[in-house]
């Protein structure tokens, strides 16, 4: 048997569940949409700290290096990854960096980084051998 009202004609009682249903669908898919959006602008703002810490890193190694004065040839968002895979060829192509002597100084610094990275692979490589 169907409670009182419940489909056998009465609309008012069918009209005000349809109406609790739809608050409560309505309800919900809002609560899961800010849940999407707040998890996107968390994911967003990680990426953006990443950016910004990364960069500052860059600009201190440049500081550090004596190449200060060539922080201002690349973006905010140039990082030390990506000086270190530099060529001559992209510091004028992609940076504009018209100055030989400035290309000159940049390059020396990246090619010395991968000599510290290079002799650091050997020490590892020694250390491995002499604890066998």
């Amino acid at each position: 048997m169907l409670a009182p009202g419940w489909g056998n004609g009465d609309s008012r009682c069918e009209g005000v569940l349809l109406e609790s249903f739809a608050a409560l669908r309505y309800s919900f898919v809002m609560a899961f949409r800010q849940k999407i959006v707040r998890s996107e602008h968390v994911r967003q703002s990680s990426d953006e700290r990443n950016v910004v810490r990364g960069h500052a890193l860059f600009v201190r190694f440049m500081e550090r290096k004596g190449l200060g004065d060539c922080v201002s040839y690349f973006p905010d968002s140039m990082t030390l990854g990506n000086l270190r895979s530099a060529t001559p060829h992209e510091l004028l192509a992609k940076y504009d960096i018209q100055d030989a002597a400035d290309r000159e100084r940049i390059m020396h610094i990246v090619d010395e980084s991968h000599r510290e990275d290079q002799s650091d692979a050997e020490v590892c490589v020694l250390i491995s051998l002499c604890a066998n």
